[in-house]
């Protein structure tokens, strides 16, 4: 029964992550994958070396959330500017 969760840390490992600026990337999906790779650090299932791997895993998956989240405020700064003219502030 050790063996299926050992095949889903690999897939959660090897997992390609999507361009954060392509229409594939869900940033709830991506959100998901964190979760579940910080489930599989925390469980007692996990060895040091696979720990740190789902760590670093993690990391990655949120780098490329926040590049979706840049890119996405950059997208309505620019819808905001474009409906409501030279008048909107900065958002920042």
């Amino acid at each position: 029964m050790q063996e299926p969760d050992k095949n889903e840390l690999q897939e959660l490992l090897t997992q390609p992550i999507p361009d954060p600026e392509s229409p594939d990337f869900s940033y709830a999906q991506a959100l998901e994958v964190v979760e579940m790779l910080a489930q599989k650090m925390q469980s007692n299932n996990t060895g040091f070396e696979q720990s740190v791997a789902c760590h670093q895993r993690g990391l990655e998956w949120v780098e490329a959330c926040e590049k979706y989240l840049d890119r996405t405020e950059l997208q309505l700064k620019g819808v905001l500017s474009t409906a409501q003219g030279p008048e909107i502030q900065d958002m920042d």
